[in-house]
């Protein structure tokens, strides 16, 4: 308290000094400029408050002396301050003519110009900036920023490592940056002290409370993240980032009441928006789908925004590939080059799914490239993608320009996103436009918003052509069966055979489930749940005297949680039953043990639910509504013959059909028959692979034909 009253007796005494000084020289460049700093000092860098002190007292410094590089420059941090960030500019241009060599000048003008997404300028002015003075700390933190943004991550790494090792005292900023730019890569020990020590020097350092948020939810510690998240929340209310990770932490642990009210604060926050634009540029289209009032107004105007985001700070920055400039030309050998970017050849559900086609594919009409953002696994399905591609690149170690270059001297003809705006994706990497023709598929259910993404694969029941034209800025390459693959040979593999040679040995009694209860299941993700679908697994129960629910992707506070719900609404918890995750085998055997899986749910996850179940002979009821991802299990069962006979439109039908089907004996019958014939299962169009991929490969061509002639016709 003596320090900080000794500090503004000083403050003040300087003040009166300054004050003096104008008396005697009203036009003193020095006294003018002095005193605008002094306003700087005392306001800090909060622009809450008006900065228009600072700014008229600096302002008749460079008026009294045009020539003084430093007061430009002190005015420039204040227009930046005041988020004036064009004046800002201004005033460092004018410093630097004054003085090129002025390094303060040369480091604020870069980092205007990465506030401005102008990255490749940001770089000239960091370079310059730290060519005269290579210890200038300031500059080599904001060149790390910039490289980080620009995904060159293994060189600001390099940059943060060596600052950390070799400098004293740093700034917080410094060690937050650092673990930020560690944040993608697999030293968590790094990145995590770094945001510690940041945090100790600044206790309210938002990023660095939400970064460690980050690293608890990557290892499914939802419980800390979210206390993290509030606390985030409780320094910057309405904080964007923050509220995503509260949304998804929220929803992971089934903590319905936090999930409502971050889903009415992102309502509140669209209301209070007069313009959009730059709130829909901060969401993730993923978390957009979980939050109704973006998911059904607003989300193709979410999607352009995230994907011009992404643009304005890669490849079109850089000019490396201009968009859309790639020319049609002729086949190679008669082939065309076909290219599968994905961070998911492995042991994940895209992996399930899509792994047997590369062998399929007809290699007289194409030639299959598979370049990896994940490394190895040492699955089966990874390998099977190394052995089945006719070239195999592991990119999880490279740059997104380096990969696109890679992709671009590969000279591929069509490349295929895999992940979409999934949390590992890279869409920066098609943002650069590496392939003539781009095409959105499996991993993002819904439109890319990607000016240089030109089709995406859909079928008549996840999404009808006609639908494309109003919700999609891709054009619609439809599949004439289900748009979502299946390799079928998963399910003959022979692990699963072993696994069926003890089925005496896996039954229910090893759930602590009856052999004599209708068994009602959820094999999809908890995040994907909601609170009305759970109410209404509820209604079922109390309707079905007997049932039991199995929830078999559980955790311990989510367990918690769906017991207190289920207590609130009347029910007993002894008839909900909980497991965790299982490897996929052995999860894909718990399906013969289900007498109905149920389905349906509001948020995307878990794609290979139906498709398990149908395969396995157990009948699972859908909800259809109106997005990509929630009509998915509608197309499974009408391409596997079953026709409308499972798929509710509303939650009270999804109800009656569940309690129906529990109650009518003969009609339950008759679905299993229907299921249970491996030949029907085989031949049907859900489960031939080998038609899907022919009717796949036209539809490829057909694109890419198109794509030709369109292309011809705007440079005739």
């Amino acid at each position: 308290a003596l320090n900080d009253e000794g500090d503004k007796m000083l403050m003040d005494r300087a003040r009166s000094y300054y004050e003096k000084a104008l008396s005697l020289s009203p036009n003193s460049s020095i006294a003018n400029g002095n005193l605008g700093m002094w306003f700087v000092h005392k306001h800090g860098e909060n622009s809450s408050f008006d900065h228009s002190e600072e700014i008229k007292y600096l302002r008749r410094g460079v008026q009294s002396c045009p020539v003084s590089a430093d007061t430009l420059n002190n005015l420039g941090n204040v227009y930046f301050m005041h988020n004036n960030r064009n004046e800002a500019r201004k005033c460092y241009v004018r410093a630097l003519k004054l003085c090129p060599n002025h390094r303060c000048a040369l480091t604020n003008l870069g980092i205007a110009f990465a506030h401005k997404g102008m990255i490749r300028e940001a770089l000239c002015c960091f370079r310059a900036s730290v060519n005269l003075c290579p210890t200038f700390i300031e500059t080599l933190n904001n060149l790390g920023l910039v490289m980080t943004q620009c995904g060159y991550l293994s060189i600001a790494r390099e940059l943060y490592d060596d600052l950390v090792k070799t400098q004293n005292n740093l700034p917080p900023e410094v060690y937050l940056n650092h673990g930020i730019a560690h944040s993608s890569s697999l030293k968590g020990s790094i990145e995590a002290e770094s945001f510690r020590i940041a945090l100790r020097a600044n206790p309210n350092c938002v990023k660095a409370i939400e970064n460690i948020a980050s690293i608890y939810m990557d290892v499914d510690r939802f419980d800390e993240c979210i206390l993290c998240c509030e606390r985030a929340l409780e320094i910057m209310p309405n904080n964007i980032s923050t509220l995503s990770k509260l949304l998804f932490a929220s929803a992971s642990i089934c903590e319905f009441e936090t999930l409502l009210e971050t889903k009415k604060a992102f309502t509140d926050l669209l209301l209070d928006e007069c313009r959009h634009e730059n709130l829909f540029a901060q969401i993730h289209p993923m978390i957009a789908q979980m939050v109704p009032c973006f998911r059904e107004s607003n989300f193709l105007d979410i999607a352009i925004a995230h994907a011009a985001r992404i643009s304005s700070t890669s490849g079109s920055l850089f000019n490396i590939f201009p968009l859309n400039k790639s020319e049609p030309r002729p086949r190679h050998n008669g082939r065309i080059k076909i290219g599968y970017l994905s961070s998911k050849f492995g042991n994940s559900d895209i992996g399930h799914l899509i792994g047997g086609i590369f062998s399929l594919h007809d290699r007289q009409s194409f030639e299959v490239f598979c370049y990896s953002l994940s490394r190895d696994d040492y699955s089966p399905w990874f390998k099977a993608v190394e052995d089945d591609a006719d070239h195999f690149m592991d990119f999880s170690s490279t740059e997104n320009i380096d990969a696109a270059v890679r992709i671009r001297r590969d000279d591929i003809d069509i490349l295929i996103d895999l992940d979409g705006f999934t949390t590992v994706s890279c869409p920066e990497i098609l943002s650069f436009q590496p392939a003539p023709l781009q095409i959105n598929y499996l991993g993002h259910f819904g439109t890319s918003g990607a000016s240089y993404i030109q089709y995406v694969v859909v079928d008549e029941t996840i999404a009808a052509e006609a639908d494309t034209k109003d919700k999609f800025t891709e054009k619609a390459l439809v599949m004439p069966s289900c748009a979502i693959v299946n390799d079928h040979m998963r399910y003959s593999s022979t692990t699963v055979l072993e696994v069926e040679n003890f089925d005496e040995s896996f039954d229910r009694s090893m759930f602590g489930i009856s052999e004599d209860v209708f068994l009602y299941a959820c094999f999809h993700p908890l995040h994907c749940l909601t609170s009305e679908i759970f109410e209404a697994w509820i209604e079922i129960l109390k309707r079905t005297d007997g049932s039991v629910l199995w929830i078999a992707q559980s955790n311990p506070s989510a367990e918690k949680n769906l017991r207190m719900k289920a207590k609130s609404l009347g029910l007993l918890t002894e008839r909900i039953v909980f497991s965790d995750p299982a490897p996929y085998y052995d999860n894909l055997m718990r399906y013969n043990l289900v007498d109905l899986v149920l389905g349906g749910l509001e948020v995307l996850g878990g794609i290979t639910v139906g498709v398990d179940a149908i395969w396995s002979g157990t009948p699972i009821i859908t909800l259809m509504g109106e997005q990509m991802h929630n009509r998915i299990e509608a197309s499974y069962l009408r391409n596997a013959g079953l026709g409308d006979s499972l798929i509710a439109k509303s939650v009270d039908e999804y109800i009656d059909l569940a309690v129906h089907l529990n109650f009518d004996e003969f009609r339950y019958m008759e679905l299993i028959k229907r299921l249970e014939y491996s030949h029907e299962r085989s031949q049907s169009e859900l489960f031939d692979t080998c038609k899907w991929i022919r009717c796949f490969e036209l539809g490829l061509l057909n694109a890419y034909d198109n794509f030709q002639s369109d292309r011809s016709q705007k440079n005739s």
